[in-house]
């Protein structure tokens, strides 16, 4: 039998001062067990605004970002932003039969709130969503939350930006 396989492809970007104030902070034993550098800043006591980029509107990754945020506990570690519509998080929700996510509406990341998880709209609400397929939409989409992001990277909203896609193997 065929199945078709997909793999996640996460990209991880940085401010070079925050990568100065990481790097001098002690390596915990959870990130050298994990791999992962975010449990430094989680380890000594950092709580990082994270944006993280909604990916092709017919990917994973609305599924990925809704299924995470369900976790009440994960605005106690680190504040998103998300990169994308609430209208569009709500079609996956629905389809994927996933738990609810609150966003707080916001139109600059700087007025994200620490305790609750936070959407930066970027794409018109209206937009047609085609789950797992490809679409030049899906595409310009992806592409908007992710500039929306790197500005606010570069204007020092975000700590660390956060994108994703998944690619056919």
């Amino acid at each position: 039998k065929n199945h078709t396989y997909y793999k996640h492809i996460g990209l991880y970007a940085y401010r070079t001062e925050v990568l100065r104030e990481i790097t001098a902070l002690p390596q915990s034993s959870l990130e050298i067990a994990e791999s992962l550098e975010q449990l430094r800043w989680l380890e000594n006591g950092y709580k990082i605004k994270v944006g993280i980029t909604q990916g092709d509107i017919n990917g994973v990754g609305y599924e990925v970002i809704l299924k995470t945020l369900s976790d009440p506990h994960i605005v106690e570690l680190c504040t998103p932003v998300v990169y994308g519509s609430a209208k569009v998080a709500a079609y996956h929700r629905k389809a994927l039969d996933i738990p609810a996510v609150n966003f707080n509406i916001i139109t600059d990341a700087s007025a994200a709130d620490e305790n609750k998880v936070n959407l930066i709209t970027c794409v018109d609400d209206d937009v047609k969503v085609e789950i797992g397929k490809a679409t030049a939409i899906g595409g310009e989409a992806a592409y908007a939350a992710l500039e929306r992001a790197a500005a606010d990277m570069e204007a020092g909203s975000i700590e660390i930006g956060r994108a994703s896609c998944r690619e056919r193997v």
